[in-house]
């Protein structure tokens, strides 16, 4: 993203993209996904989804499993006074391309087939 930044404004600055970055997060026009402890992505959807994350090669894909968000019980958390605006769900494993099964890969939309 810097360097596509870099493209249009060769002056700009590593610091000044990551402040408007978090600016756009914190104007809720795009979110932050943290798939491991060392990186951060951006991401232009900002509707409630979760990211599958493949530990071979590192594939996200973002994954819009209706029953999984709708079934996190934040009230345990509510009643011991906190007040969550946000949450994170990360799904790791192999992607149909490293296990060799993409016959059936999941295209990101709806549930995956069996």
């Amino acid at each position: 993203m810097y360097q596509q930044a870099r493209g249009i404004l060769p002056q700009i600055s590593l610091g000044t993209v990551y402040h408007n970055l978090h600016r756009l997060v914190d104007e809720g026009k795009i979110g932050i996904f943290f798939p491991d402890e060392r990186r951060a992505r951006y991401d232009p959807i900002t509707t409630n989804h979760a990211h599958f994350v493949c530990q071979q090669c590192g594939q996200i894909k973002d994954v819009f499993l209706e029953q999984l968000l709708l079934g996190i019980d934040f009230s345990r958390l509510i009643r011991s006074g906190y007040t969550p605006s946000i949450h994170s769900v990360a799904i790791k494993g192999l992607c149909p391309t490293c296990t060799g099964e993409d016959k059936h890969a999941y295209t990101g939309t709806g549930c995956p087939s069996p």
